[in-house]
């Protein structure tokens, strides 16, 4: 999936290849929820952090611990 409410008209993203299955694959043609962004979308959305992804990408959860110099992300309940 692309998010297409951060695009302006003349933005466009290039062909995004997932080699989740060990094999080059159109980001089309593969079933899976992709989220894409090219860097000028994210200076324009203006993120301060990382963890001000979590507005833009479902299922994207942040969790801090000292303070929030150590942060852990989990994607649809997979931790890294």
């Amino acid at each position: 999936m692309v998010c297409t409410s951060a695009l302006a008209e003349n933005d466009a993203l290039e062909e995004i290849v997932v080699t989740a299955q060990k094999r080059e694959q159109s980001a089309q043609d593969v079933p899976i929820a992709i989220v894409a962004f090219a860097g000028n979308q994210l200076e324009r959305l203006d993120l301060q952090s990382s963890a001000d992804l979590t507005r833009l990408v479902p299922g994207l959860n942040v969790t801090g611990s000292f303070g929030g110099q150590l942060l852990t992300f989990s994607l649809r309940g997979v931790a890294q």
